[in-house]
């Protein structure tokens, strides 16, 4: 298989995910035990545990892996992803490479003036936004922007229902949340657009059915120290409709709700607020 940006990221992630979730003592698992739970996985070749012979090296090699600052080799690489995928840290649907949608993507930039956003980097990360709907609905959505290897901003989003609610923000006790708790769980890819006044338009396809919609994105006015966005504003296009409960254009009910009111409700429906997660690490 292909290791393009957007599985690696997936891999690095899903790694630090599992030497948190496996800690030894109260601590975060050592380097080193990692590279000899790796090589000693039933879906990784004998022949690989006899040429790694000094965990310490590899265990090294997996830290710098995942602080993004060092690439495996394809045949760690490979070890790595069958282990993961025997331990259920990544899915083939987490492995397929996702093409964006080049020329699209060129034509939009072309359209609105090839934009810039003031810090690409800055608004790199993982963020997580909650919505409580009516019925018992609750729905978390799961954000991951990153730089790609040309420079250009790409998203993940991953979508929860549940029925259950849980007030934590910590990613290692909401991945045990979701395990537990979630009915129904979608993901989408995104590329993104810049445009002026430092926005961006995400095009946003769904992995598994491949629809397609429009998102406008816009950092909250906060940051921290770094310049980092604490948060970031996403809009949803699509065909306008009166949120649930409100009646439609058209109706004869005394006290209708005017246009506007529709359309500041519709709006606010759409919109959805993603709070910035702490690294782990």
């Amino acid at each position: 298989m292909e290791y393009g940006d957007a599985i690696i990221r997936r891999l690095r992630d899903r790694l630090l995910r599992y030497r948190s979730d496996t800690r030894m003592g109260g601590r975060k698992r050592p380097w080193h035990q990692v590279a000899l739970d790796i090589a000693d996985a039933e879906s990784v070749p004998r022949s690989f545990y006899d040429r790694e012979d000094d965990f310490a090296v590899l265990g090294e090699a997996l830290r710098r892996f995942a602080a993004g600052t060092q690439v495996l080799s394809r045949e760690r690489l490979d070890a790595t992803t069958s282990f993961l995928k025997e331990k259920g840290y990544v899915t083939d649907a987490d492995l397929q490479q996702v093409e964006a949608p080049v020329q699209v993507l060129h034509g939009l930039a072309a359209f609105f003036g090839n934009g810039s956003l003031p810090d690409p980097q800055g608004l790199c990360g993982d963020y997580l936004a909650v919505r409580h709907a009516p019925g018992g609905r609750n729905e978390y959505r799961l954000l991951t922007i990153a730089l790609n290897g040309s420079g250009a901003l790409e998203a993940e989003e991953v979508t929860h229902v549940t029925t259950a609610r849980t007030h934590t923000r910590h990613p290692v006790e909401l991945r045990r949340f979701f395990k537990v708790a979630s009915t129904a769980m979608t993901r989408c890819d995104g590329w993104a657009v810049a445009l002026a006044g430092g926005q961006a338009l995400i095009l946003v396809r769904d992995r598994l059915s491949g629809a397609g919609a429009l998102r406008t994105l816009f950092p909250a006015d906060d940051s921290d120290e770094q310049g980092s966005a604490r948060a970031l504003h996403i809009l949803e296009h699509g065909p306008f409709a009166p949120p649930r409960g409100m009646i439609r254009l058209g109706g004869d009910a005394k006290g209708e709700p005017a246009l506007p009111e529709l359309v500041a409700a519709w709006a606010q429906w759409n919109s959805w607020r993603f709070e910035r997660q702490e690294p782990v690490r």
